[in-house]
């Protein structure tokens, strides 16, 4: 977003980490079949800054998990510019493995374990997520593929 729109990314006071349950603000194909309250993982360090993003007329907000953290952002004009900011390409042991990383990587700093997610015995809670935007990303790439001759 930041090479494209100029929007940048501002640090967080923590890292998110966790499962949480999504809403639906702009209907968008890629969230076709979601519906509200969808679950996704997060792991990441910064957000976008919303106030920017809404102020850009290009730019519209699709999804937000429950505390107002970006899931995904799409543009107007360039339907092929979408930003998503879960991983929801992360399976059962994803976030497990990831919060693991940034512990060994520092050992100094306290990091809240993932919210909703047991690291002992993960459930792959976003599975449907994943598999549903997925397919809808799918059906958009052969929707507007080249036929070549």
């Amino acid at each position: 977003m930041n090479y494209f729109y100029g929007i940048k990314k501002r640090i967080l006071a923590e890292k998110i980490f966790g499962i949480f349950p999504h809403l639906i603000i702009e209907p968008h194909p890629l969230l076709n079949g979601l519906s509200q309250g969808f679950i996704a993982p997060h792991a990441r360090y910064a957000e976008m800054d919303k106030e920017r993003i809404m102020q850009d007329p290009r730019l519209v907000i699709n999804s937000v998990d429950d505390n107002g953290h970006l899931f995904m952002v799409s543009s107007k004009e360039k339907p092929e510019q979408n930003f998503i900011f879960s991983h929801i390409e992360y399976g059962r042991n994803g976030l497990r493995d990831e919060y693991r990383r940034v512990i060994a990587a520092h050992p100094d700093h306290h990091y809240k374990k993932p919210e909703n997610y047991s690291m002992t015995s993960p459930l792959f809670q976003w599975k449907d997520t994943q598999k549903t935007f997925f397919n809808n990303w799918l059906k958009q790439v052969e929707k507007s593929k080249l036929v070549l001759n």
